[in-house]
């Protein structure tokens, strides 16, 4: 017969194991979905919250537990539990044999059946095939290698030293080409120095040279989004089409052309010497006839005192006038 003070705490580690505390990494087992809700639910206890659920399953396998039974007998329970088939096949699993045994060796069993954590070989798979990430810098990598191969060598002390080769090769492979090139084998021997000489190389060239080649050719085929400029349906009389160039929507009735008012046109400043004759009443109307006075333009606009005036209109060919 087991031990009832030896029971009562293995109870209570069983219930710590299968309530909200360790629930999220047991939420892929079938049995605990079994007894905590979910399609799987059992009809006993359709309406019970995961720890009452709990409670109940320790009361049912405590009650069978303190008979004797073999470790195969242990194994084959916990598999059955976990696996939400405790209550139909309880009866033919359970044997009595002559050996003493407690839940908290059924606990044992059920845990390397199951384990919490990874396993040794989704540890190895993981350092073998451990990449850097897109924006990962190296010291989170190293990290990030570093407690893949501390959790290696807890399960198997004796090879701990290959585990941490293996972690620093990996390391090594993700620097560029141009950080290798600077390593030496005694910075390769020591996982600090190697990560020194990284850090200090990485601190010594830009930033584009820190990415590996699935983070460069990542950045190098990123799309890119062009915004093209189209008038919304319905456009309004001011909007311009995009194929023409803007011009202002006002429009010179001296030289109608857009872009300027009369005021600032240039066909009126160029003709500014026909204006000031206008205003001093210069001109002479029968094509560069003599006025009053014998007085003339130049081309400055200026009035010469005594000299002839001759119109800017173009002259004959034949008499010169």
């Amino acid at each position: 017969m087991s031990n009832p003070s030896a029971s009562v705490v293995s109870n209570q580690q069983l219930f710590d194991l299968i309530t909200d505390k360790f629930r999220n990494d047991y939420s892929k087992i079938t049995g605990l979905l079994h007894y905590c809700g979910g399609t799987a639910r059992h009809p006993d206890h359709p309406n019970l919250a995961c720890e009452t659920s709990a409670k109940d399953w320790l009361k049912d396998i405590d009650a069978k537990t303190k008979r004797n039974w073999n470790d195969e007998g242990r194994i084959e329970l916990a598999e059955q539990y976990l696996l939400g088939q405790a209550k139909t096949d309880f009866r033919i699993i359970i044997v009595e044999l002559k050996t003493n045994a407690t839940w908290s060796n059924v606990k044992t069993q059920m845990l390397d059946i199951f384990p919490k954590g990874p396993t040794f070989n989704a540890l190895m798979k993981n350092l073998g095939e451990a990449t850097r990430e897109t924006g990962e810098t190296l010291l989170y990598y190293y990290i990030r290698l570093h407690e893949m191969a501390n959790e290696l060598s807890k399960k198997k002390a004796a090879h701990s030293q290959a585990f941490q080769d293996m972690f620093l090769l990996r390391f090594y492979n993700a620097l560029p080409p141009l950080f290798q090139n600077n390593i030496t084998s005694d910075e390769m021997a020591d996982g600090k120095k190697l990560l020194r000489k990284a850090m200090k190389l990485a601190s010594t060239y830009p930033a584009s040279m820190l990415r590996d080649e699935d983070v460069s050719k990542e950045r190098a085929t990123t799309e890119r989004v062009h915004v093209v400029a189209t008038p919304p349906q319905g456009a309004t009389a001011n909007q311009v089409s995009p194929n023409r160039q803007w011009k202002d929507s006002r429009t010179c009735f001296v030289c109608k052309k857009p872009g300027h008012i009369a005021r600032n046109c240039y066909k009126r400043q160029n003709n500014s010497n026909w204006q000031a004759q206008q205003a001093q009443g210069r001109y002479d109307q029968d094509w560069g006839w003599p006025t009053q006075n014998t007085g003339r333009w130049n081309s400055q606009g200026q009035y010469n005192q005594g000299n002839r005036y001759q119109s800017n209109r173009p002259q004959c060919g034949n008499c010169g006038k």
